[in-house]
């Protein structure tokens, strides 16, 4: 994803959210990824509860959803 595509979903979003326990309609939820846990496995969650999108570095994920969107580095984008 470029960052002039997430620009349009950004406009459009509530807030941005780094815990998928508290998702709510139209966040932005960023999944990060450290050794011992993935956040994208979360997707379905934040899906469910409403996110508008999901930025994960994890790229098999960006196949199960059009709202779910690869970066290389998650952190990095989000910053």
């Amino acid at each position: 994803m470029e960052i002039e595509q997430f620009y349009d979903i950004f406009l459009k979003s509530n807030k941005i959210c780094i815990d998928s326990r508290n998702v709510e309609l139209t966040d932005l939820f960023f999944a990060f990824s450290v050794d011992t846990f993935n956040a994208a496995m979360q997707e379905k969650n934040a899906i469910e509860q409403g996110a508008l999108a999901l930025i994960v570095e994890d790229r098999k994920f960006e196949e199960i959803s059009d709202q779910i969107f690869y970066v290389p580095f998650t952190l990095l984008f989000f910053h």
